[in-house]
């Protein structure tokens, strides 16, 4: 077994230049879960996995990181035209001549020019008939208005030079009453409200014991669909984020399985979060720890940031009533995390959940 040196990314790649890409591959793995953000390790991940998707997953990690570089750029085209999808690309851009490629940039100028020229002669039709509709309204309004519109004014300045009529002033009674008195008491009406007091109003939202979490939509790696956390309001909700290659990740799910085997008929569900992988890759891994939870896809780690996970796994274990009861990072064993399950499952006794 290799012993992790002082700087494991250097020890990887001696490794790797050793001919060693299987032990080499297993320092990178754990590297990476302990820092996801590293794009050396990404990169020689690339050159240590065994199969095409996963170096090419490992040279997205890259991309992702450090879009400008060219030579990762260049070494996802040659993955790619390995599997088959660039090959005719590839032989295609072979094949064509210089001056053939001269002769189309050639082509693409002089019609870039055409079209700046167009835009350009667009541009002074515009402003010529701007400037004539301006004229064209000028010349309206120096125009003399037309008999009607002179006699109409004519006729409302003789009205308002007339002194103003002085009326004779009048009065009019208006009835009065008298109230009788009532033996009828009066009955003044109570407005009540059945309105409920949402508390995640009031701002307690966060990724901390005792907050409401914040809400997320995701899609599911085994269903493609997406999936709200908000649409399991009222029930007993655990999260777990991950990174399905983190062995810490690995050395638990069998217990996570078991868990959710042991309560999800009593209502517990079970939701994992897979930080930056692709749906392929996780479908893989589910499969071949036998996972039924779903398991869904932060490909950004948009959601990551928003619970801030420094580590993985972390669990989240949400009450029915909504808020985190409490929170757990590391690899734990099925006791610890029953210990923990237990609690949130509190409104949903049944055989199962014995004292």
């Amino acid at each position: 077994m290799t012993q992790f040196g002082a700087d494991p990314l250097k020890q990887a790649e001696e490794l790797l230049r050793g001919g060693l890409p299987g032990e080499a591959r297993l320092i990178l793995q754990n590297y990476l879960a302990g820092n996801p953000g590293s794009a050396q390790a990404w990169w020689l991940l690339s050159f240590a996995a065994e199969g095409l998707g996963e170096k090419m997953d490992a040279v997205q990690h890259v991309l992702r990181l450090m879009p400008e570089n060219s030579q990762a750029r260049q070494r996802f085209l040659k993955l790619r035209a390995e599997t088959g999808g660039g090959q005719a690309v590839a032989a295609g851009a072979k094949a064509v001549p210089q001056a053939s490629t001269g002769q189309s940039r050639s082509k693409k100028d002089r019609a870039l020019r055409w079209w700046i020229g167009g835009l350009a002669g667009f541009f002074v039709i515009v402003v010529l008939a701007g400037i004539a509709l301006l004229h064209w309204g000028f010349q309206q309004n120096l125009q003399s208005p037309p008999a009607d519109l002179q006699a109409t004014i004519q006729l409302a300045q003789a009205l308002t030079s007339r002194p103003p009529q002085i009326l004779a002033p009048t009065w009019t009674p208006s009835p009065g009453w008298t109230p009788w008195p009532s033996s009828t008491p009066t009955v003044t009406p109570t407005i009540t409200s059945t309105w409920e007091l949402d508390l995640t109003l009031l701002g307690h939202v966060g990724p901390y014991v005792g907050y409401f979490p914040p809400d997320f939509s995701l899609v599911d790696a085994g269903t493609v669909q997406k999936i709200s956390f908000s649409q399991f309001k009222g029930q007993p909700v655990m999260l777990i984020f991950m990174v399905t290659r983190c062995p810490a990740c690995e050395g638990e799910m069998a217990a996570l399985e078991t868990l959710y085997q042991t309560y999800h008929k009593d209502g517990l569900v079970m939701l994992g979060i897979s930080y930056a992988e692709y749906g392929q890759y996780v479908k893989t891994v589910m499969a071949q720890y036998g996972l039924t939870f779903p398991v869904l896809l932060d490909r950004d780690g948009a959601v990551n940031n928003l619970f801030q996970i420094g580590r993985w796994p972390t669990h989240f274990f949400i009450r029915q009533d909504g808020k985190i009861d409490s929170i757990m990072d590391s690899q734990r064993t099925l006791d610890e995390l029953d210990a923990h399950v237990r609690p949130i499952l509190s409104g949903y006794q049944s055989q199962t959940l014995t004292p």
